[in-house]
């Protein structure tokens, strides 16, 4: 944020606080967790993307909310940012595996 600040850049954050941000993201997530079963509900991935998806992104997304909320800090952002993107590569091998 300080960087964006320092640029002028008008990020969601910036406009709306830490606070709020962590929420619109907790919905963001819960939604990604609800939409990601759909694929499987609906019989176009099967069982194992259902438990990649089950035991590689969904204690992912729990874990990163849950650090999120308990040290919002720009070090700890930071870095459950990261994990994210690391997580994505398992989201990619269960679309692969389905």
């Amino acid at each position: 944020m300080e960087g964006d600040k320092r640029e002028g850049v008008v990020t969601y954050a910036i406009k709306h606080g830490i606070k709020q941000s962590l929420r619109l993201t907790t919905v963001i997530f819960i939604v990604l967790i609800v939409v990601t079963l759909i694929p499987y509900i609906l019989h176009i991935y099967g069982i194992i993307y259902l438990l990649v998806i089950i035991f590689g992104i969904y204690p992912v997304l729990a874990f990163v909310i849950y650090r999120s909320w308990k040290y919002p800090n720009p070090d700890n952002l930071g870095l459950m940012s990261n994990i994210l993107k690391a997580d994505m590569l398992v989201g990619l091998i269960a679309i692969y595996l389905g």
